[in-house]
C-alpha cells in the first residue's frame, strides 16, 4: 500500500520577485538604515546581478582597479576598431572552493566588470577610502565573510510598506536581470554575465574565454549602472560619483 496515497501534494512555485524600477530609489535610501556592510552589499548585488553568496565572499585580492582596454567601432566605419580605455574595475572570480573562497556555483571562473559606482559603494569599505591589500570586501566582525542580510532585506521591506521576505537579495540579482532585458542587451550577453551555463556547454570544461566578451561584460554593467542612476535622479538622490569629485577638488 502506498504510505502517501490520499495526500494532496502542492505545486512548488518558483519566485519570480524583481523591484520594479520605481521601487528602486526606495529601496536605495531605505537599506541605508541597515549599516554601511549590508547596504553595500545589497547596492552591489543589484547592480551587478552576481549572486549574493558571491557578492559577500568577494576578496581585496579578486579586484583589479584602475582603466581598462576595449575594443570599439570608430565612428563613421563599418569594422574599423580602436582601443579606448575606461575606468573601472574587473573582479575575478575563481571557479574552484579554497578555504577563503566558495568557488561559482558552476564551478568555472568568472569575470565581472566593476563600474565606477560600484567601486566608490566599495571604497567606502576600505580603510583608505580606496581599496585593501587583501581579505573580505564585505568583512565581518570576526574576519570572517559577512553573510547576515537576509533580515536588513526583511526589515527594508517592512519600512518600504511590504510584507517582510516580499523581496529577497537574490531578487535584486533578477532585478539586474530584468532590466538588461528591458533595455534590450541580448540574453546571451545576460547569461555570460550572470555566469549561467551555457546551452550545449561541457560542465567539465572550467575554461572561459572571458576576453571575446568583456565589451558586452562592460556594456551590461555600465547601461545598468546609468538606469540605476537615473532613476535615483529622479527621486532626487544626488549623483554619488559627482559629490565624491566635488569633495576631492575641496581636499585640493
Amino acid at each position: 500500500k502506498n504510505p502517501l496515497a490520499g495526500i494532496t501534494m502542492e505545486k512548488s512555485t518558483i519566485r519570480e520577485s524583481v523591484l520594479k524600477e520605481e521601487l528602486i530609489p526606495k529601496f536605495w535610501n531605505t537599506i541605508n538604515d541597515e549599516g554601511l556592510i549590508a547596504s553595500t552589499a545589497l547596492k552591489v548585488i543589484l547592480l551587478t546581478g552576481q549572486r549574493p553568496g558571491e557578492v559577500l565572499n568577494m576578496r581585496w585580492e579578486h579586484l583589479d582597479f584602475g582603466k581598462h582596454s576595449f575594443n570599439e567601432i570608430k565612428p563613421g566605419t563599418l569594422a574599423e576598431v580602436k582601443e579606448v580605455s575606461y575606468p573601472g574595475g574587473w573582479w575575478e572570480m575563481p571557479g574552484d572552493p579554497s578555504n577563503i573562497w566558495p568557488g561559482t556555483k558552476n564551478k568555472k571562473s568568472h569575470k565581472v566588470w566593476l563600474t565606477p559606482l560600484v567601486l566608490l559603494l566599495l571604497g567606502e569599505l576600505a580603510e583608505n577610502g580606496e581599496r585593501e591589500p587583501e581579505g573580505y570586501v564585505f568583512k565581518s566582525p570576526t574576519g570572517l565573510a559577512f553573510n547576515h542580510v537576509g533580515n536588513p532585506m526583511r526589515r527594508a521591506c517592512k519600512k518600504m510598506g511590504f510584507e517582510p521576505g516580499t523581496y529577497r537579495p537574490h531578487d535584486l540579482r533578477r532585478t539586474f536581470a530584468t532590466m538588461a532585458t528591458d533595455l534590450k542587451l541580448g540574453r546571451e550577453a545576460m547569461g555570460r554575465v550572470l555566469n549561467h551555463q551555457r546551452p550545449g556547454e561541457n560542465e567539465s570544461d572550467k575554461v572561459y574565454d572571458w576576453s571575446k566578451y568583456k565589451d558586452d561584460f562592460r556594456k551590461v554593467a555600465e547601461t545598468i549602472t546609468e538606469r540605476v542612476q537615473i532613476l535615483l535622479a529622479k527621486d532626487g538622490i544626488p549623483n554619488l560619483l559627482v559629490r565624491k569629485s566635488n569633495v576631492r577638488k575641496k581636499e585640493a
